[in-house]
């Protein structure tokens, strides 16, 4: 038994509105708004995981029309494995994204969709749920160095574009986060179907960079996320990863 990861319920109103409430993942990045099942990658990418803050108790209020979806939510700094209580001032999160669908020079339908989601920190330095996980006293397995403190954040930026069109998909999200630390980096994802649902190739290059000289914190590989892993993690100041993978889909995803 590890927690309750979530527990939300949604009330709608007017046209397309909603009220959101409960235990929930704040919506921030495309990779850490997608549930894992629906990955293309085994895991997120270094930046996403270092920055992405935990699931705790929040209200969200929103409204999905057909080109432009927008949201507003305001979260507690609470960070338990079961029902988060009301602490600390907490943090703001904005959602904005448009959509649109239109035909690409050979006439098949081009779907494309921009995003940004913002999230402010009124905790900065006292946050637990920003960053959701913490690396106080572990050792970097690159040069052993002592990690004294966790990173802080008072702004967290993430904006990007995805495009379907027949066979072929791709995403791009741009991360920043500023505070005690200032990382930022960016993510391409390129996918295409060679059997349309069965078979699908991914690939992905993700970049982070950040001031400090072990600003980034995090894990190389399948499985690495420090909130779920506590093997040995990595620091330092530039983060280069490629991955090259196939999708076998045995049954949908």
């Amino acid at each position: 038994y590890n927690g309750i990861e979530r527990l939300k319920g949604t009330t709608g109103f007017l046209d397309n509105a909603y009220v959101s409430y409960g235990k929930m993942k704040p919506h921030f990045s495309l990779e850490y708004t997608r549930e894992p099942q629906d990955l293309l990658v085994p895991e997120r990418a270094l930046l996403a995981n270092m920055v992405a803050p935990a699931s705790t108790l929040g209200i969200m209020v929103g409204q999905d029309t057909d080109r432009w979806d927008w949201a507003l939510g305001l979260f507690s700094s609470d960070n338990t494995s079961n029902i988060p209580g009301i602490e600390g001032d907490g943090f703001l999160v904005a959602n904005l994204a448009y959509e649109d669908v239109s035909k690409a020079s050979n006439g098949s339908p081009l779907r494309t969709r921009w995003h940004a989601d913002y999230i402010y920190n009124f905790d900065q330095n006292n946050n637990p749920a920003i960053p959701r996980y913490n690396v106080v006293g572990w050792r970097s397995i690159n040069g052993n160095k002592l990690i004294t403190r966790n990173p802080a954040f008072r702004h967290l930026l993430s904006t990007g574009v995805e495009l379907q069109q027949d066979r072929f998909a791709f995403e791009g999200d741009f991360i920043l986060a500023n505070g005690d630390t200032n990382a930022w980096g960016l993510t391409l994802t390129p996918s295409y179907w060679i059997l349309p649902g069965t078979l699908q190739l991914v690939g992905r290059y993700h970049y982070a960079d950040t001031d400090d000289a072990n600003g980034l914190v995090g894990g190389m590989g399948v499985g690495t996320d420090p909130y779920f892993d506590s093997s040995p993690i990595f620091t330092g100041d530039e983060f280069h990863s490629f991955y090259l993978g196939a999708n076998l889909h045995i049954y949908k995803d």
